[in-house]
C-alpha cells in the first residue's frame, strides 16, 4: 500500500533557488512506496526506461523525452514496473512568486513533450554540474526564468476555484491553500475550518496526519518564510512581522529565530 507524506523545502542549495537531482534511478525493487506533495513546483524528464507518474490520482506514462509537471500541492507518486532513470527539478515556490508566477494559481498540464524545454533542461543541468564556472550563478538564474516562462506560458492556465472537499487530504491541502492565501491576517481555527467546510477538530487531526505538524505551527512558519522574503526585499523588520500577520514584535522575533534559525535582524545585516 502507498503511503502519503509531506515535504517542505524551507531552503535550497547555496543561492540557487531550486534543487536539480540528475540521473534518479528506479527499479521494481528499489523505488518509494509512498506518494509525496509540496508546495514547490516539480518538474521531472524521463531520460532512460520508462514508469508512470501518477499525480492527484491521475496515472501517466513515462518514456525517454517525457516531461511531467507536478502542480503545487498537487499529490504525486514515480514508480516503475522494469527499470527507471529521470532527472527532478524542484523549483522554490518562493522565486516563482517574486518573478510574477504564482504556482499556487496555476493548473500546469501534467504531461507533454517539448525540445526547447528539453534543451533547456540539459544545458541547466551542464551549468549546474559545472561549479568551475565564475558565471555559473547567473547563467543557471537565466535558465531557470526561461524554462519558466516556456512553462507558464504553454503548460498552465489559472487554477478555477476548488471545489468543497470531499476527502482527508484534500482538505489539509486546502487548509495549506487558504493559510497561505491569508498569511497577512489574523485568523481562528474555527474561521479557517468553515473556509475548507470542515469539522475543527476532525481537520486538526488529520492536517498533522498528512503533514507532521500542527496546523498553528505551520502558519507561523510560512508567515516567517515570507516576512524573510520582505526582509531579503528591504523591507525593515517591524513593517515584515506586520505585512505576515503577527500583531506582537516579541512573539515575531521568538518564532521567527524559531523557524528560520536566526534573528530578524541578524537576517538584515547578512543582506547588507
Amino acid at each position: 500500500m502507498i503511503g502519503t507524506r509531506y515535504e517542505e523545502y524551507g531552503s535550497f542549495a547555496g543561492d540557487l533557488p531550486f534543487m536539480l537531482q540528475p540521473g534518479i534511478r528506479r527499479t521494481m525493487y528499489m523505488q518509494s512506496r509512498e506518494q509525496n506533495w509540496h508546495e514547490d513546483p516539480e518538474l521531472q524528464l524521463c531520460t532512460g526506461g520508462e514508469g508512470r507518474v501518477i499525480v492527484d490520482g491521475e496515472s501517466y506514462p513515462f518514456k525517454m523525452g517525457d516531461f511531467i509537471m507536478v502542480g503545487s500541492g498537487e499529490l504525486h507518486y514515480t514508480g516503475t514496473d522494469e527499470s527507471l532513470e529521470y532527472t527532478c527539478l524542484i523549483i522554490s515556490a518562493g522565486f516563482c512568486r517574486q518573478v510574477g508566477i504564482d504556482c499556487g494559481r496555476l493548473d500546469f498540464t501534467p504531461h507533454f513533450r517539448d525540445e526547447e524545454l528539453l534543451s533547456l533542461t540539459g544545458r541547466l543541468t551542464d551549468v549546474y554540474l559545472d561549479r568551475s564556472d565564475q558565471l555559473r550563478t547567473a547563467k543557471l538564474y537565466r535558465i531557470l526564468l526561461d524554462m519558466l516562462i516556456l512553462i507558464a506560458g504553454k503548460y498552465s492556465s489559472e487554477r478555477e476555484k476548488p471545489d468543497q472537499p470531499d476527502s482527508a487530504i484534500t482538505a489539509v491541502k486546502e487548509t495549506i491553500r487558504y493559510i497561505r492565501e491569508h498569511f497577512s491576517e489574523h485568523f481562528t481555527l474555527d474561521e479557517l475550518s468553515r473556509a475548507v467546510c470542515t469539522d475543527k477538530y476532525a481537520l486538526c487531526r488529520e492536517f498533522r496526519k498528512f503533514t507532521g505538524q500542527t496546523i498553528i505551527g505551520y502558519a507561523n512558519r510560512y508567515r516567517c518564510q515570507r516576512a524573510a522574503e520582505y526582509i531579503a526585499s528591504g523591507c525593515g523588520a517591524a513593517e515584515a512581522a506586520r505585512l505576515c500577520g503577527f500583531e506582537n514584535m516579541s512573539f515575531f522575533t521568538r518564532t521567527f529565530k524559531k523557524h528560520m534559525g536566526s534573528l530578524p535582524s541578524e537576517l538584515k545585516q547578512r543582506r547588507r
